[in-house]
Parts: C-alpha cells; sequence; structure tokens
C-alpha cells in the first residue's frame, strides 16, 4: 500500500521537477525591459515560480503522510511556513510601496516643466 501511495506521489513531483526547467528556458528567452512581451513573461515567470512553491509544500505534506512522523516535525514545517509567509508578505507590501512611489515621482518630474513641456521663462523670442 506505501509503494503505490509513493509511485502517486512521485507523479506530482515529476511536475515541480519540470517547471523550474521551464522557467530557466524562458529566462534565456526573456526580453528586454522595452520589449512589448516584457510585460508577459513577467507574468509566466511569477505565476510558474509560485506554482513550484506550492507544489513543493504539496510535496512535503504529502511525504509527512507517507512516512508518518512524530507531530512536531509536522508543526515545526507548518510554523516556518507561516513565518517565511509572514515575511514575504511584508516584502512585498514593501516592494509595492517603494515602486508606487518611485512611479509618482517619475510622474511628478515630467510634469515640473510645465504643460508645454518647456521651462519656465522660455517662451518664444525670449
Amino acid at each position: 500500500m506505501a509503494t503505490c501511495q509513493l509511485e502517486e506521489s512521485l507523479e506530482s513531483t515529476d511536475i515541480s521537477m519540470v517547471l523550474p526547467g521551464t522557467l530557466v528556458f524562458a529566462l534565456l528567452l526573456r526580453p528586454n525591459k522595452d520589449h512589448k512581451n516584457r510585460f508577459y513573461s513577467n507574468i509566466y515567470h511569477h505565476t510558474v515560480g509560485y506554482t513550484v512553491i506550492i507544489l513543493g509544500i504539496i510535496n512535503i505534506f504529502k511525504g509527512f503522510d507517507i512516512l508518518n512522523p512524530e507531530k512536531k516535525w509536522e508543526k515545526a514545517y507548518t510554523a516556518v511556513l507561516v513565518i517565511l509567509a509572514f515575511n514575504a508578505a511584508v516584502l512585498e507590501g514593501f516592494t509595492w510601496f517603494v515602486l508606487l512611489k518611485r512611479k509618482k515621482t517619475a510622474r511628478t518630474e515630467k510634469t515640473m516643466n510645465g504643460t508645454n513641456g518647456y521651462g519656465a521663462g522660455t517662451h518664444l523670442g525670449a
């Protein structure tokens, strides 16, 4: 019974082993920052990356079910996951804060020179 359960678990592990390979391959084909498909490349990168992380977590919990270790190991792993998830959420929030602040500053710098694009006092004939 345990070998059948192990084989089923290994089938889902195969998927989680192939996805990081596609990430590395996609990194080699990544378009330049000014290319129109860069947006879609970033979406692909983030989606596959988060999927790999989730599949890895699921595989470890499947391993706990198969091996039946003491409950303290599963609780410790869950605690580590909660701490890492909290840190990731805080850092993600900070990253978005910095990104939006940069965009806002770049937008105000573009409009600082007036509506016609010229600085103050540089009218025609001056």
